[in-house]
């Protein structure tokens, strides 16, 4: 019998079927080490298969937590921007390791979080007219302040941001 058509074992049909649910997934996004991991699992391959794969895909360079480290930190600049705090959240959550994380971070400059958390601002409305009743424009102002830090801007980023426009009303 030739190896073209010999019957493969069950734990080679096992890591062939992980690799190409792990390959659908990663036709729709990237992932890190450690959502592929958890995609394998809960998809109903043993521990032993999915570390097998994800193995075997790190090592061809389809799992590369350092590339999707850099390539988030992308697309939060150009579509969905977002500060330090909560990129670090956001990768931490999908298993990027701490280390890899700073790494990674180490470009963006505060003038860079800066402009983002502006573009953030004026997507929001911007800030409240001068017009407006005190106590309005303060909700406002507050409103404002809480959603920049929900979105990881420092509160020293957002001071710096709405004190003119506080200190200027």
């Amino acid at each position: 019998m030739s190896p073209l058509t010999s019957p493969r074992s069950d734990g080679e049909k096992q890591i062939a079927r992980a690799r190409d649910y792990a390959l659908l997934l990663l036709s729709h996004r990237s992932r890190t080490v450690a959502e592929m991991r958890d995609r394998l699992r809960r998809k109903g391959f043993t521990p032993e298969i999915a570390e097998m794969c994800v193995d075997q895909l790190s090592a061809q360079s389809y799992l590369d937590d350092e590339s999707f480290c850099r390539e988030y930190i992308d697309y939060a600049r150009e579509r969905k921007p977002m500060g330090r705090i909560r990129l670090k959240q956001e990768l931490r959550k999908r298993g990027v390791d701490d280390g890899l994380i700073e790494r990674a971070l180490v470009d963006m400059t505060e003038e860079e979080e800066s402009v983002m958390a502006q573009r953030v601002l004026q997507r929001r409305g911007g800030v409240p007219d001068e017009d407006l009743p005190f106590e309005q424009r303060q909700r406002h102002m507050r409103r404002l302040f809480a959603y920049l830090a929900r979105r990881g801007f420092s509160q020293s980023l957002i001071r710096r941001l709405l004190d003119p426009y506080v200190r200027g009303g």
